[in-house]
């Protein structure tokens, strides 16, 4: 008896991790593994870009959510600036533009961008939100 147990056991625990899998990756999570949903009201990004512009914060944090398929690393290609560099309103809105002209993600707006400041480090935090193109076969 204790044989058949521990057969039936083995197929359960794969099924729950693919169960698990699946619902972790089909949401858009943030690095620690939160729902995250692009509704920053505009007054309030607006705001904290213009407060960013014009005293010199440095990029924290960039991070993507909603992509599936394609990879983070891909979506850095787009980029103008880098994590640690100076922000300005001026790369952000190229970096907007190179993502918006990407084949493999739908065209993206200031809407899917939300930022965040620390008020004593002087740092900006990112997150990009985008979707996926559906891929062709």
């Amino acid at each position: 008896m204790a044989a058949i147990m521990k057969y039936i056991n083995i197929p359960f625990f794969f099924l729950l991790i693919a169960f698990t899998s699946i619902l972790v990756f089909a949401q858009n999570t943030t690095e620690r593994g939160k729902v995250y949903t692009c509704d920053q009201p505009k007054k309030e990004k607006l705001t904290i870009i213009d407060k960013a512009d014009s005293e010199p914060f440095r990029v924290a944090r960039i991070e993507f959510v909603g992509n599936t398929y394609v990879r983070d690393r891909d979506l850095r290609k787009g980029l103008t600036f880098s994590e640690g560099d100076i922000f300005t309103k001026k790369n952000l809105k190229k970096t907007i533009n190179n993502l918006s002209r990407l084949n493999y993600i739908y065209p993206i707006s200031p809407k899917n961008v939300d930022v965040a400041l620390t008020k004593t480090d002087k740092y900006i935090y990112m997150i990009f939100c985008v979707e996926d193109r559906p891929k062709n076969k």
